[in-house]
């Protein structure tokens, strides 16, 4: 199954948000062993609407307010997922792995049964274009960008992929680029 998601820019769309909002929750119940996120521009922007408390049972320490990237990517590795973020070389990027990195090292000294260094990876690629979240669970791709603006102002076309095969050859593709996030 694949599903496509366009928008504009004047009549921007919460389809695009609750598209990610889904896919992230999913991955929260059923957690992959590694994950790539791969944004030309990547911000800790709001991915998940807690402020009814809905998402309470999922992860009981969320308070009633949006949930940040960060705080859904730190509850993945948690989880036990590995986690494999790849942005551009703009200093704008930095603040989210500086963040990303502050989380891992606050559960590493309680939770993690391996090294860091392979529960996180973070990397920079000169010029870095390519935009995407892949799991071993589904693949979202396309022109938006994992910020506020790609979430919900921008004019943007995202493709939510959930076949077996195509996952798979996703997941080929970021081992080949950006090395195996082992399992």
């Amino acid at each position: 199954m694949t599903r496509l998601v366009s928008t504009t820019s004047r009549q921007a769309s919460r389809e695009i948000g609750d598209l990610v909002q889904s896919a992230l929750t999913a991955e929260l119940v059923y957690p992959s062993k590694r994950l790539w996120l791969v944004s030309a521009w990547i911000t800790d922007a709001s991915v998940i609407d807690n402020g009814g408390g809905e998402f309470g049972q999922l992860v009981p320490a969320w308070p009633e307010r949006e949930i940040r990237l960060s705080e859904v990517l730190g509850e993945l590795l948690v989880r036990g997922s590995r986690v494999h973020i790849v942005t551009n070389t703009h200093s704008a990027n930095g603040p989210f792995a500086h963040a990303m990195e502050s989380i891992a090292e606050s559960l590493a000294d309680d939770l993690f049964q391996f090294s860091l260094d392979e529960a996180l990876t973070t990397m920079e690629e000169e010029g870095l274009h390519r935009k995407r979240l892949v799991t071993e669970q589904f693949v979202i791709w396309g022109s938006m960008n994992f910020t506020r603006s790609g979430l919900q102002r921008n004019a943007e076309d995202v493709s939510l992929q959930v076949e077996t095969a195509e996952v798979a050859r996703a997941v080929n593709e970021m081992e080949q680029l950006y090395g195996a996030v082992t399992a």
